[in-house]
């Protein structure tokens, strides 16, 4: 029986593209089954199974989690759960290991060498190139990738810009993007944000998803809705994260602002699907930032939202190609002003099929088929 064994480093809650993964690598006969190994948070439950029975994630409760949070504990914790993941990857001979992060690529090999498995790294983001991260981190962070990366089987990446990036950097061709879309489904409208908070119904809602946090654009939509209410669109931001209190106090102030709180993943699109416009602005200057195509996007075109966002290369193409969107080079009151009267004198039709024909393009159904095809290449065959 062959077994993939996933290696998280979340407390796996809403971690949407291993469930599609493994789902996947399933139906087509790839594997047999799928396991997980996350880490546990003391509140969750150790064991739980997903897609049907056929697969089951483990939250390691580590013994030393409440050890401080110093490097050298720090790196402490990472040993047992290395040790406990090693020690579970060899009890359910896992013949595959995807890992999904940079901190766990030394444990990726590893683990393909002592349980004789082949590798793959699933990055979800350029995570040596992120927001923030600078000094001795960001070179400790290159080194270990440049050193290791060559071990891995195959390496999935989230956007084609990240593709050659790391096909340059690395030298390496056995490199796939898989881009992080939803399951093609039908739009269907819904008022379930109007109901949640109870906003007027003849407001059309432009809404934010995702992470309320710096670097997304937050602080500017605020700004701009809050400076201009042309009685006829509000904002919501939905999620959660370091923003949210700041969100909360601009809806408080004022009527054209709402905080919806996060909901489960299988909900999700039933929310967007009740809004009128997306909105996927990444202001961040790093590489990760200015290459990504972020999950937000593709569930606003799979709810059938036109969308708004900045000129980052890769989101910036897919909305000039698709014309299902306007594209923004700041983001002001006027700006968003200029845009949502841009997109209310589309023809509206012709951009609900633009709309509908993107959203099968960029399906999950389509990206597993990518998934499914670099499997069977490159750890069957080789690389």
């Amino acid at each position: 029986m062959s077994t993939n064994l996933h290696v998280s480093l979340t407390s796996f809650e809403n971690e949407s593209r291993i469930l599609k993964e493994s789902s996947s690598l399933i139906d087509a006969g790839f594997v047999d089954r799928v396991r997980v190994t996350a880490l546990g948070d003391g509140k969750l439950n150790e064991y739980v199974d997903f897609d049907n029975g056929r697969s089951s994630a483990w939250r390691i409760e580590l013994r030393s989690r409440k050890w401080p949070r110093n490097l050298l504990f720090q790196g402490a914790k990472y040993f047992e759960y290395a040790a406990r993941v090693l020690s579970h990857g060899r009890d359910i001979q896992a013949t595959v290991i995807t890992i999904h992060s940079l901190a766990l690529l030394p444990l990726g090999v590893v683990a393909k060498w002592l349980l004789k498995a082949r590798l793959v790294y699933d990055c979800h983001e350029l995570e040596t190139e992120t927001f923030g991260l600078t000094g001795l981190r960001q070179n400790l962070s290159r080194i270990v990738e440049r050193l290791l990366i060559g071990h891995a089987d195959l390496v999935i990446v989230v956007s084609e810009s990240i593709r050659r990036w790391y096909a340059d950097s690395y030298g390496i061709t056995n490199i796939v993007t898989v881009l992080n879309c939803p399951p093609y489904r039908k739009p269907r409208r819904t008022r379930r944000l109007h109901e949640s908070l109870s906003i007027p119904e003849d407001r059309k809602i432009v809404i934010y998803q995702g992470g309320i946090i710096k670097g997304r654009g937050v602080e500017s939509l605020l700004e701009a809705f809050a400076g201009h209410d042309d009685g006829e669109h509000v904002l919501v931001c939905m999620g959660y994260g370091d923003l949210e209190g700041m969100v909360k106090d601009h809806a408080d102030r004022y009527e054209n602002i709402y905080l919806q709180k996060a909901v489960p993943p299988d909900v999700v699109l039933e929310y967007t699907a009740s809004a009128d416009y997306g909105v996927s602005y990444i202001d961040n200057p790093s590489l990760n930032d200015r290459y990504c195509l972020p999950n937000k996007l593709f569930e606003y075109i799979m709810a059938g939202l036109p969308v708004i966002v900045n000129d980052a290369p890769e989101q910036k193409r897919l909305v000039k190609q698709t014309g299902i969107g306007v594209v923004l080079g700041e983001l002001s009151s006027d700006s968003m002003r200029g845009a949502l009267g841009k997109l209310a004198s589309l023809n509206n039709e012709r951009l609900e099929a633009s709309i509908g024909a993107t959203a099968r393009e960029y399906s999950w159904e389509n990206q597993a088929d990518v998934l499914i095809k670099a499997h069977r290449t490159h750890l069957r065959n080789g690389t």
